[in-house]
């Protein structure tokens, strides 16, 4: 079995080796798994729309980096519709998917009211770029992306390479932010 470094503790590998093609009972999604499944991929889906549109705002307070904001708008409306075809394939094929824990859509929903209240402290100018740099750099690295294999798992590769490419691009967008963030403070 191929370890992904977001395996960090015992439970979560144990509940990956009981994939539903293990033959080990009691792990495969059941109906009422896939309504939290199918809410809290939709919540995700449309906080990746809301992050896309701070970037957007970003890019229009500080128009000196407004490609750079731009791009990275553009991946979070890509992640959207990512999420959305990961919630296709489970609900196509619920039986390949695994669920490791009730989640709660209350962190997705904190989070998204964090984005809304950074947003709106720098549309006030209440944040400077470069102290926003460093909790975008933060809010990257912590963002709900890592929560998807914590939600499900599946050994279906053509879900894991979504998943693993928005892991990918949030790794990607982490590091250009902080590389804008070092060149902006050496200035």
């Amino acid at each position: 079995m191929d370890e992904n470094p977001l395996i960090r503790n015992t439970v979560f590998r144990d509940a990956r080796a009981a994939q539903p093609d293990s033959g080990i009972p009691g792990f495969m999604i059941t109906a009422e798994q896939i309504q939290i499944v199918d809410g809290t991929l939709k919540l995700m889906s449309e906080t990746e729309l809301l992050m896309a549109d701070f970037y957007r705002v970003c890019s229009k307070l500080w128009s000196d980096n407004a490609a750079f904001w731009e791009e990275i708008a553009q991946d979070e409306v890509r992640h959207s519709q990512i999420i959305l075809k990961m919630l296709e394939l489970i609900t196509a094929r619920p039986g390949q998917y695994t669920l490791y824990y009730d989640f709660k859509p209350a962190g997705i929903e904190g989070f998204s009211g964090y984005v809304r209240k950074m947003r709106d402290r720098a549309v006030a100018g209440e944040i400077s770029q470069l102290n926003l740099l460093a909790l975008l750099k933060d809010m990257e690295r912590c963002m709900i992306e890592e929560k998807f294999f914590i939600i499900v798992t599946t050994s279906n590769p053509e879900y894991r390479r979504l998943v693993d490419g928005i892991l990918e691009d949030t790794s990607v967008h982490k590091d250009k932010i902080g590389l804008r963030l070092l060149e902006l403070s050496q200035a």
